[in-house]
């Protein structure tokens, strides 16, 4: 989850009763810690309301009442952009890319793009600046800011070869890098304007935002038994969670929920997820043969992308309640990941709006 505006978010009002049919209880499985979950099953859920978050459906950008069809193969939601939006679209073997800026009446403008692997992008708070990662044919990590004005060339870097962003505010972004050896590790500020950096912690980093002043570190190589803390982004030296277990995957607008999985989790996506406090005490657990994209719709109502054997689609939930919100897809022997359009959210909530 990317940067929100404070001020935004503290001005903003909690949608006010995201509520939907209970949940089959089961017992917990693979969290000793976890309370008695939920396995959803989406084709059971209740339907309500669609959400009103700007995001990417397949190739079409909705923004409430808003529908622009976008040309490509994959797009992808980065954000806002004063008025407009700012997607990355890539042909169908992703040797190509653009990044674009599109307005509500559906305008576009390229802003960037070219031939080779796309790059991993990421919108700076406000859209004003997108930084781009990719590699040198040393294989080490380059990154460049674009001004999503005109397309300016502000910076460009090349880091070692583990570095990537984690996070994007609007003058200074959160990188982490995984060095061979340990003096090499390390989470620290960039700020491309200056070309200035800043030692955040010694250990790297694997989760950021920004907005809501929390960071997730490994404290060594997970599938050597290494561990993993939440800190504070303000004061590195405050630990609000440590776990050998699980990890945190993102955090809601104002830091006080995380969502965490299993620590080795890998592949499409867990089967897992819980939802916890900013200490860590697990309020509740979400089960199901898959989950894939996550997003905080406000301070409590998740956003979740559910598949079981059967049926996929876009969930709300909330401690113990879920609804659903997209239409029902059916798999019909399909891995449910294949399924769906792809989505992905703007990084905001309606804390914003």
């Amino acid at each position: 989850m990317n940067t929100r505006s404070r001020a935004a978010r503290l001005a903003g009002v909690l949608l006010a009763a995201l509520v939907g049919a209970p949940l089959v209880a089961t017992t917990s499985v693979g969290a000793t810690d976890s309370p008695t979950g939920e396995t959803i099953h989406p084709g059971a859920l209740e339907t309500g309301p669609a959400t009103p978050l700007l995001r990417v459906v397949g190739r079409t950008i909705i923004d409430r009442d808003v529908r622009i069809q976008v040309s490509g193969a994959h797009v992808a939601m980065l954000g806002r952009s004063g008025r407009g939006y700012l997607v990355q679209t890539t042909n169908p073997d992703y040797r190509r890319w653009r990044l674009l800026r599109v307005t509500r009446e559906g305008t576009t403008t390229r802003i960037a793009g070219g031939r080779g692997y796309a790059p991993d992008l990421l919108a700076a708070e406000g859209g004003a600046h997108v930084v781009a990662l990719g590699y040198t044919r040393k294989d080490r990590a380059a990154l460049r800011v674009f001004d999503t004005r005109d397309g300016r060339l502000v910076r460009r870097r090349v880091f070692g070869r583990t570095v990537n962003p984690l996070d994007f505010g609007r003058r200074r972004m959160v990188l982490a890098e995984w060095g061979s050896r340990a003096k090499q590790q390390r989470t620290f500020w960039w700020n491309p304007f200056s070309d200035k950096t800043a030692k955040v912690a010694d250990k790297p980093g694997y989760v950021a935002d920004i907005a809501a002043d929390r960071l997730g570190v490994h404290l060594g190589d997970p599938y050597l038994g290494g561990c993993q803390k939440v800190i504070t982004l303000s004061t590195p030296r405050t630990r609000l969670w440590h776990s050998c277990e699980d990890r945190a995957l993102s955090f809601s607008p104002n830091g006080k929920r995380m969502v965490s999985t299993d620590i080795l989790s890998d592949g499409p996506g867990p089967r897992l997820v819980q939802v916890r406090g900013a200490r860590g005490r697990v309020l509740d657990t979400y089960r199901s043969l898959w989950f894939g994209v996550l997003a905080w719709e406000t301070d409590q109502g998740l956003l979740l992308q559910v598949g079981d054997r059967r049926t996929v689609a876009m969930a709300r939930c909330t401690v113990r309640r879920c609804e659903r919100i997209s239409r029902l897809y059916r798999t019909r022997g399909r891995e449910p990941w294949t399924v769906m359009p792809a989505w992905s959210f703007a990084p905001e909530s309606l804390l914003d709006r």
